[in-house]
């Protein structure tokens, strides 16, 4: 009533114009702030932008992108991530890991958060924390990478000795995704380093079936395994591949040393 009263004597008071102005702002609803789908919207699209700008390592407008999205939301995972990895990339490692914290302080089930933060951890070389947050994320039955997540875990279990359980988890990563080559990799090795040969080949073959390219680490896999069979011409082929297409890996370093031996020597 108040107001009413006022933009009514404030009407008498100035030009026509100018009452037509007063008036709406009188009447209407604010319009200034965001709903919240503008925001997540709005910060959705910062998000993406400080990602591509990441990607190309154009790190000034990447922070930029995700200082704005700051003011969007002060307590969003999702930027406190991508802080973390920005950080990481500028190898401020202290710096980075204190970002991946705050992300998950605000939310625990953040799991892709979770995932970067057990990654991180895992190329530091501290193999037990990143199991933690492995085991921890693989927990969340939704998440669309699950199956990395146990790949991932079981890199961490074969880095603290831990073969049998990195053997449980590559196969549950399969489980989740045989489309998942990294995983049948690993497990042909395992295989290998058994002296499962048979097996070893069985895991290697579906490496090869869903991967796209060839690998130096898989070339060279292969060129023991068709040894330990005696599939000269095979094992020859793929001896080649790994010299024309990998002439600076260590795997082709390896191979070559095995070759001036005349195949001697266990590989």
């Amino acid at each position: 009533v108040k107001v009413a009263l006022l933009c009514k004597r404030m009407a008498g008071m100035v030009p026509a114009l100018l009452v037509a102005v007063l008036l709406s702002a009188c009447v209407a609803s604010p319009t200034t702030s965001k709903s919240g789908a503008d925001k997540q919207e709005q910060l959705s699209n910062r998000l993406q932008l400080a990602i591509n700008y990441i990607r190309t390592n154009n790190h000034e407008r990447a922070r930029e992108h995700l200082q704005r999205a700051e003011e969007i939301d002060g307590r969003s995972p999702e930027v406190q991530d991508l802080y973390a990895l920005l950080y990481q990339r500028e190898r401020e490692f202290e710096i980075a890991e204190q970002y991946y914290k705050k992300a998950l302080s605000y939310d625990t089930s953040f799991t892709r958060g979770r995932n970067n933060y057990g990654s991180f951890l895992l190329r530091l070389g501290r193999a037990e924390e990143a199991c933690e947050q492995f085991k921890k994320g693989a927990e969340d039955l939704n998440y669309i990478r699950r199956f990395e997540l146990f790949h991932k875990l079981g890199l961490c279990e074969l880095r603290s000795s831990n073969r049998i359980h990195a053997k449980e988890a590559f196969l549950k990563a399969l489980a989740l995704n045989k489309q998942y080559s990294p995983a049948a990799l690993e497990l042909a090795q395992i295989a290998f380093d058994d002296k499962q040969y048979a097996q070893s080949k069985q895991f290697l073959n579906h490496y090869n079936e869903y991967r796209r390219q060839p690998t130096s680490r898989g070339l060279w896999l292969g060129v023991q395994l068709e040894h330990m069979f005696g599939n000269k011409d095979a094992r020859d082929s793929q001896g080649l591949a790994l010299k024309n297409l990998f002439p600076d890996s260590e795997e082709n370093l390896r191979y070559q040393n095995w070759l001036k031996n005349g195949y001697q020597h266990q590989p």
